[in-house]
């Protein structure tokens, strides 16, 4: 949605990743319910309307802020509501300690535990 340009995707009109060809762009995501080149039609208006903004975070920042949430808050989130977790601490750092934010989890984060385990301990060289 934050990089996407109008087009048609699998029958409704929205803003998908395109090739330059004008096809829906193949993506990735570590994330099983994440990986698909555009959203719903909704979400589409509600950006022309100017009612939302997207943003975008990658597949190498959902890990650590999975960490963070479990580590800081006791919370295991699911990888798919981990993308809003990165983000959201992004957000949390620009308002500063007065700010207020809230992010919605969804999804058991247990099926990806070992996932990011392994990758936070890769990063620490273990």
């Amino acid at each position: 949605m934050a990089t996407g340009t109008a087009g048609v995707c699998r029958g409704w009109t929205t803003l998908p990743i395109r090739t330059p060809s004008g096809e829906p762009a193949p993506v990735q995501s570590i994330a099983s319910g994440l990986g698909y080149p555009g959203d719903g039609p909704q979400h589409a208006f509600s950006k022309d309307l100017g009612r939302v903004t997207y943003s975008t975070v990658t597949c190498g920042q959902t890990p650590d802020a999975f960490a963070t949430l479990c580590s800081t808050k006791g919370l295991n989130p699911a990888l798919e509501s981990g993308y809003a977790v990165t983000h959201t601490i992004t957000v949390a750092h620009q308002l500063g300690s007065d700010g207020l934010v809230i992010a919605k989890l969804s999804g058991r984060g247990d099926k990806d535990a070992d996932y990011v385990a392994g990758v936070v301990r890769e990063r620490a060289g273990a």
